[in-house]
């Protein structure tokens, strides 16, 4: 008799909205916290964002639509909306401020979004950006609001040089500014912080998880 191995959670999440299973994805996701006793940094680690890889590579190898990635991406988005706040510590516990955003003219959202509930576990208040903004707006959003903190996505590489620009002006209108960068573009580069010039690259929302508290404390003290 054989036995068939269970695909990994990020694969059979992402068959089932292949197949447009909507409930299916949104069972397993549940099952998924139920059995991490409610982890969301697990479940965006380990099946929405290698889930979403998963469907962009799918997709550059035109083994499904254009219509099935923004469907998969569409659903995921749902889904951190509905879980992130699970995450997010207590108003009282908020002890900084960060800006979170895409590199200029990059448009792959949703890893920032997860990355910013792992920021406000940290007890950061954010102000998430998302896409499409200007280096000189963001500059000027960082300096207007004393953020404490830059958290920076880049995930294409056509897009590190426009990081690192942002980055040096950003520093340049606040110069004790705690710059946090992740991102597909940075997870191929040998020194991906000497590149753009960040304080801390997280190629992964469980190192981010895991570092960012003490960054925190070593760049700001007890309180930011």
């Amino acid at each position: 008799m054989t036995t068939t191995t269970p695909a990994p959670p990020h694969l059979a999440y992402f068959e089932r909205l292949v197949q447009l299973d909507r409930p299916g994805a949104m069972t397993l996701v549940e099952r998924f916290l139920a059995d991490r006793g409610g982890d969301v940094a697990s479940l965006y680690d380990e099946v929405l964002v290698p889930a979403l890889i998963h469907t962009g590579q799918e997709w550059q190898e035109d083994r499904i639509s254009v219509a099935h990635e923004h469907y998969i991406s569409e659903v995921t988005r749902d889904l951190i909306l509905r879980h992130g706040p699970r995450l997010w510590a207590r108003s009282d516990a908020v002890n900084g401020t960060a800006v979170a955003c895409c590199a200029p003219r990059e448009r792959h959202v949703l890893g920032l979004m997860m990355a910013s509930d792992i920021l406000r576990a940290a007890g950061l208040e954010v102000h998430l950006l998302g896409e499409g903004a200007p280096s000189e707006s963001i500059r000027d959003f960082v300096a207007e609001f004393r953020a404490n903190v830059l958290a920076l996505s880049v995930s294409l590489p056509e897009h590190l040089d426009e990081a690192a620009w942002l980055i040096e002006q950003s520093r340049a209108v606040s110069p004790s500014l705690l710059v946090i960068a992740g991102g597909r573009a940075l997870s191929m580069l040998d020194d991906p912080r000497t590149r753009i010039g960040a304080d801390f690259v997280a190629c992964d929302l469980r190192a981010l998880h895991r570092e960012l508290p003490n960054l925190l404390r070593d760049r700001f003290g007890s309180s930011s």
